[in-house]
């Protein structure tokens, strides 16, 4: 399934509950955040092995791996086939290329998909819809709205007061 929404261009998002507020943003042994959405950006096959001439007369190995990217791009997977691990080794220079594989320190790992079911227990979709019936082209669309925070009567329609837990200090006073 989620290879299926990778592929149709549907936004997909993860993370890993935290039990309480003091585990949020807590750092996992594999290096991975609680509390953290996380962006995934492919879900791919992921051939093992050889895929030139010899490849042809071998069943090829696979495994069906995430690519996935932390937004504050600081704190990465540390597990199996994380940037520059052992594991990549076994993966041929042109399938790395196919997948479009980098070591950049962006953020951004692969891992396992039998790793991401172990280790995230949160995971959004978000499909885009084709509502043309004359179109089989399906297009995202933005909008951009101007405002401000501001600070009004408690619980009334001017109170705008917006912030984050994590952060008590972007409340309005």
């Amino acid at each position: 399934m989620m290879r299926s929404e990778s592929e149709n261009h549907s936004l997909l998002s993860c993370a890993i509950s935290a039990a309480s507020q003091e585990e949020m943003e807590a750092r996992t042994e594999v290096g991975l955040v609680k509390g953290h959405a996380y962006g995934i950006t492919a879900v791919k096959k992921v051939y093992i092995g050889e895929t030139g001439l010899m490849s042809l007369f071998a069943e090829k190995e696979k495994i069906y791996m995430v690519r996935m990217r932390n937004p504050w791009g600081q704190k990465e997977w540390t597990g199996p086939f994380s940037d520059g691990s052992e594991e990549w080794k076994k993966i041929s220079a042109s399938e790395r290329e196919r997948i479009g594989l980098t070591f950049d320190e962006d953020g951004e790992f692969w891992m396992t998909f039998d790793d991401f079911c172990k280790y995230f227990t949160d995971l959004s979709i978000c499909r885009l819809v084709n509502t043309s019936w004359f179109s089989f082209n399906k297009t995202w669309s933005e909008a951009c709205f101007l405002g401000k925070w501001t600070a009004g009567s408690p619980k009334s329609e001017t109170d705008r007061a917006g912030g984050c837990f994590n952060h008590k200090d972007t409340f309005l006073q």
